[in-house]
């Protein structure tokens, strides 16, 4: 808790207060009212106890915050209460978030702030004051992505750019950078699109067509693991281990890296799925005595490494490479799987969402076109209507009705409701 001085008898206040270190600083606050300097204190307080928690401060205290005079600020920010406003330029403040964020978010994460912030600095500029970014800025840097800029981007990455960029200043908010974010108050979309030129179905044949003119037992089982199982490559099976599989049970208990910052998401047991099962046990055949791990090959690679010798065997196979390789491959085998069993189940087995297995995984397949148009759909429904037909639509009857509930024995009457139901009235108050 910080203390207030007056300095002598003139009309200057002091405020004495402890930052992060918990050393004990004096911020100067002038010739000002009492009711000022008791107002600045309380701010000063709320600083003070959030850093001391790891909160972020009250909404008023980072207006206040932002709204002050560089002098004051200056001297806050020397107090260890607040970030200088001197890094208050893009460039430098992009290397400043992400380098906070590299203890609590995954290398994916970082490799995707890490190309929001170039494509940043390419229109804005590294030099460029983060108070002068307005909303129409922000707007403009969307238009620019995906109209004007010479490698032109798709809408879903846009809006991945955004997203990246929203969260950005969001931060530099929350610090006192700024007095608003930008991208909160425009028009700019953040939320992800499915794109649908990018979405495509992987039957069962082409892939099993292209595993077999892969390098290797490892490789055949990899991508068997995408198309029969739905896994995220490379992600979950880099960290799969032999005993995570079970041969009698039939069940394969899966890591889920990428949802284990949920309670209860860090694994997933899937099925063994028949046409999955001998790329398994011939990569389990030839792996080392002792090994644990089903794919070390995945430990001394990059990500970017898997796509060449995968687009070479879909070559070999006589097909054309298709987009996101292994994505598409994920997003077939949910989506025979949905055409057999309900959606909760495959959702569980698959690692995702009703709501994003609509929007981003499951697609229109060829053969339910020629089984659609080749059988009549409706055909058990007009069976159904005919055996049940034998009353003439629309005739009311006063027998009872048969026991449709499946319930044996005496049946309670019947007894008619009015239209004030079966309660009693109730007596007004």
């Amino acid at each position: 808790m910080s203390s207030l001085f007056r300095e002598g008898k003139k009309q200057g206040f002091t405020v004495q207060t402890y930052g992060p270190d918990r050393k004990r600083r004096s911020i100067r606050l002038g010739t000002i009212s009492p009711r000022r300097a008791k107002e600045i204190k309380t701010h000063l307080d709320e600083l003070e106890f959030a850093l001391k928690h790891g909160q972020e401060p009250a909404a008023t205290t980072r207006l206040w915050l932002t709204r002050i005079d560089d002098t004051l600020h200056r001297r806050v920010a020397n107090a260890r209460l607040c970030l200088p406003r001197e890094t208050g330029t893009l460039g430098p403040f992009l290397d400043e978030w992400i380098d906070a964020r590299r203890v609590e978010v995954k290398a994916s994460t970082i490799l995707w702030m890490q190309q929001a912030q170039r494509i940043l600095v390419e229109w804005f500029g590294s030099d460029r004051p983060l108070r002068s970014i307005a909303p129409a800025d922000a707007e403009d840097w969307a238009r620019w992505m995906r109209h004007a800029r010479p490698r032109k981007l798709s809408e879903a990455t846009v809006r991945k750019r955004c997203s990246a960029a929203s969260q950005a200043f969001t931060w530099a908010y929350k610090r006192g950078l700024i007095e608003s974010n930008p991208f909160a108050e425009s028009d700019v979309k953040t939320g992800s699109v499915g794109n649908a030129k990018r979405q495509c179905y992987i039957d069962a044949a082409t892939a099993e067509a292209v595993i077999d003119e892969l390098p290797d037992a490892q490789w055949r089982a990899l991508v068997a693991l995408a198309r029969f199982a739905g896994v995220r490559v490379p992600s979950e099976p880099k960290e799969l281990r032999w005993d995570d599989i079970n041969w009698e049970k039939r069940s394969i208990r899966v890591p889920a890296p990428k949802t284990e910052h949920h309670e209860g998401k860090g694994q997933r047991m899937v099925p063994l799925f028949p046409r999955l099962e001998p790329y398994l046990r011939d990569a389990f055949e030839v792996a080392d005595e002792g090994a644990t791990l089903v794919f070390p090959m995945l430990h001394d690679r990059q990500p970017s490494a898997l796509r060449k010798p995968l687009i070479a065997a879909i070559e070999r196979a006589g097909h054309t490479a298709w987009p996101r390789l292994f994505q598409n491959l994920r997003s077939s085998c949910e989506t025979d799987l949905h055409a057999k069993y309900p959606l909760a189940s495959v959702c569980k087995w698959i690692g995702n969402s009703p709501r994003t297995a609509s929007a981003h995984y499951l697609t229109s397949r060829d053969l339910d076109f020629i089984d659609a148009s080749a059988n009549d759909p409706f055909i058990e429904v007009v069976q159904t209507s005919e055996q049940e037909g034998s009353a003439t639509p629309c005739t009311r009857t006063n027998d009872a009705p048969k026991n449709r509930t499946g319930t044996h024995g005496n049946a309670p009457a019947r007894v008619q409701v009015g239209a004030a139901g079966f309660e009693p009235a109730t007596e007004p108050l």
